[in-house]
């Protein structure tokens, strides 16, 4: 139930960002300096949960998620953009991941991926 000093807010429009051509700079001037936006990016295979798990005791806070369709077994997970950065010369998002807080541990639920490697992006405006 909503408090008196709360408001729910309703999309009022949104946009699918053309990510074939990985267009980081509209999406980033239009939507991502106003709040979060939307990314749908292809899992292959159990990769994904691995991603979530450190390969030894180092930090894997920096890591970025990989798309691999080499593998087997494909289906989309949808996440909150959150930011964005650049590696070497390579843009990526920073994403928060529905699977919760504890999930990489450390890195508290959030996790990051190549630019390119989104299936989809979605940049909205709130009414």
């Amino acid at each position: 139930m909503l408090k008196d000093s709360e408001e729910t807010l309703k999309i009022k429009d949104y946009e699918e960002i053309n990510t074939s051509v990985a267009d980081v700079s509209h999406a980033v001037k239009n939507y991502m300096k106003d709040g979060p936006m939307i990314g749908v990016f292809e899992v292959f295979g159990s990769t994904f949960d691995h991603y979530g798990k450190p390969k030894d005791k180092s930090n894997f806070f920096d890591d970025i998620y990989v798309v691999n369709p080499q593998q087997r077994g494909r289906w989309t997970h949808t996440m909150t953009i959150t930011g964005f950065g650049v590696l070497g010369k390579y843009p990526f998002w920073e994403f928060q991941n529905s699977y919760g807080p504890l999930w990489r541990g450390a890195a508290r639920g959030f996790g990051q991926i190549y630019a390119v490697h989104l299936y989809r992006l979605y940049g909205f405006t709130l009414a």
